[in-house]
């Protein structure tokens, strides 16, 4: 599904509203970006906006509120002139051939060519998507899984190395079948802060945002031919700007979602490794859970 979502710190989105969704109106003030056009996925007509569907926004405040992607609620206004800064767009974390991180729109709207983090300004914020996986769906109502407090979570490519047996571990599935989407604001030199693990909202050990470099070994000894990133998101409940003083900021959230029916879908659809293919294959899953 292509997404866009604006910048953390004036979010807004669009949906398209009830009585336009009959005549096939774009709403009042939508950027022409945002147009609807109805697609089948899985064999399910959905309706797809170019913006991030079905998003609520908020104005982020000292208290950043979780934001819910798969809300039906409405938004604010939409800017009249979209900035695809770093910011504005999410994008997933992929890896070059030696490991450093690249962004990736997440939509191919927003052009397919990756930005390599290393040539934006240190305090350049970016918007990222990942994925963090535990075991039971009912986990997924804390508050540490909600706002991704103290947790550890992964890039793309984490989804199915997570899920496939001999991939991550023997048997698949190490921290759990059930997994949720977030979208963290992230300020790019923290890229290069330090990684360490946490356990179920403690990570004494963080003190910013930290991810690892490109992980390509599998349990078996082989290697991907691009690798994967895990991520550390430490919380302190005394910061008020967590994104100046712990280098990221929770926006939204989608999910719990279903990481066997994600791992069907996988192997269906021939096993993507690659950025593109299972970026496209992520998004049609995702766009169709969120309508079942």
């Amino acid at each position: 599904l292509p997404a866009a979502t604006p910048t953390a710190q004036t979010m807004a989105a669009t949906q398209v509203a009830p009585q336009d969704a009959a005549d096939g109106a774009a709403p009042a003030g939508t950027p022409p970006i945002a147009e609807k056009r109805d697609t089948v996925v899985r064999g399910v007509k959905v309706q797809e906006l170019t913006m991030w569907r079905s998003m609520t926004c908020s104005t982020a405040t000292s208290d950043f509120d979780v934001v819910d992607l798969a809300s039906p609620s409405g938004c604010g206004s939409v800017p009249a002139t979209p900035s695809w800064a770093p910011s504005r767009v999410p994008h997933d974390v992929v890896a070059s051939p030696t490991g450093e991180p690249l962004l990736l729109p997440v939509s191919a709207e927003f052009g397919d060519t990756p930005i390599s983090v290393a040539d934006l300004p240190e305090d350049t914020p970016v918007l990222i998507r990942v994925f963090r996986f535990f075991e039971t769906r009912s986990d997924g109502s804390t508050r540490w899984e909600r706002e991704l407090q103290n947790v550890n979570s992964g890039s793309l490519l984490w989804a199915p190395v997570h899920m496939q047996p001999k991939m991550h571990s023997v048997s698949g599935a190490k921290y759990g079948n059930w997994f949720t989407v977030h979208h963290i604001e992230v300020l790019a030199k923290h890229f290069k802060s330090g990684y360490f693990m946490c356990e179920e909202g403690a990570c004494p050990l963080a003190k910013t945002f930290g991810g690892t470099r490109g992980v390509s070994k599998l349990v078996t000894g082989q290697s991907l031919p691009e690798g994967y990133f895990w991520f550390v998101t430490p919380h302190r409940d005394v910061e008020d700007d967590p994104l100046a003083r712990l280098g990221w900021r929770h926006v939204g959230m989608e999910g719990p979602f279903d990481g066997t029916a994600f791992l069907k879908e996988w192997k269906a659809g021939g096993s993507p490794t690659d950025a593109p293919g299972l970026q496209e294959m992520m998004n049609d899953f995702l766009s169709i859970e969120a309508v079942l």
